[in-house]
């Protein structure tokens, strides 16, 4: 895992430190899930949890995203590459993925499953014949924005508190320039639905013109907004009214790039959610150039 995770991390202290006791609170296989909406952080609480308590697992930290990838090609193809393992070719697939744990590094490991889509009996078909042996050594830890049932340990995650989203908007701009707009400052974290992702989106937004206002950053949104708006039908309208929020400020930041990298993330959406040879990008290029 190389990802060092956001330098703005507020407002989630006693989620980190609750999570770590979930964890630890079995001689079992220890299974932790954070649920919430997306843009919550999940991922980001995930990644923070792993950095903070690394050395309590010399075992090793392996990050599996989950949504629209195969957990049990993952595991195998982890255990080759990353550790590795020579698994045997005869043995069948459930039973390699049984040999990878079987010869897992010793010590206490961490293992993120992050964004599992479903629970119920995908979660049981997919997800469940893959987790690592019923060993107190192994720690497995979720995130999803499904809320898995009550035999699973887990921690509902909110929006961050008025307080710490004005916080972290304070971080991302600098507190002297939210001070001179405090009261749009606070109107616009509300706008925002206190969610971290709209709230980073915004301030990085920002942070990119020092001459431009909160309040005038917020006419904009509002432009995305009901551009948005009028693509849902009107019974999710409601209920997607914060998510609308992170998507206008999505399309704020996507606006300010330039055409070139525009169309490489143009390119790069059309990849699975897999690790790919770079080359294969540079041929699509070339390929469009032609």
């Amino acid at each position: 895992m190389t990802n060092r995770g956001t330098p703005h991390f507020v407002g989630r202290q006693d989620q980190l430190e609750q999570l770590h006791r979930e964890l630890q609170q079995t001689d079992k296989l220890a299974i932790c899930a954070i649920a919430g909406m997306g843009g919550v952080g999940k991922t980001e609480l995930a990644l923070q949890y792993a950095l903070k308590y690394q050395h309590n697992y010399p075992g090793g930290l392996c990050w599996f995203p989950v949504r629209g990838l195969d957990l049990g090609t993952q595991i195998v193809n982890f255990a080759r590459t990353k550790l590795g393992l020579t698994i045997p070719d005869e043995l069948e697939f459930n039973e390699q993925v049984e040999y990878c744990w079987g010869h897992w590094p010793e010590g206490t490991a961490l293992i993120v499953l992050d964004d599992v889509p479903y629970f119920g009996k995908d979660y049981k078909n997919k997800i469940e014949p893959y987790l690592p042996p019923a060993q107190s050594r192994f720690k497995v830890l979720v995130t999803s924005r499904q809320r898995p049932g009550a035999s699973y340990r887990r921690i509902d995650l909110d929006v961050l508190s008025p307080e710490a989203a004005l916080e972290l908007l304070c971080t991302l701009v600098g507190k002297e320039r939210i001070d001179k707009e405090l009261t749009e400052a606070e109107a616009l974290c509300e706008w925002l639905g206190y969610l971290p992702l709209g709230l980073e989106l915004v301030g990085r937004y920002l942070d990119l013109d020092q001459n431009l206002t909160i309040a005038k950053v917020q006419k904009r949104l509002e432009k995305k907004k009901l551009a948005a708006k009028v693509l849902l039908c009107p019974t999710e309208q409601g209920e997607m009214t914060t998510q609308l929020g992170v998507a206008a400020a999505f399309e704020l930041s996507w606006k300010e790039l330039p055409p070139e990298a525009q169309q490489l993330g143009c390119f790069l959406s059309l990849f699975a959610q897999a690790p790919f040879d770079w080359f294969l990008v540079e041929s699509c290029v070339i390929e469009t150039e032609d």
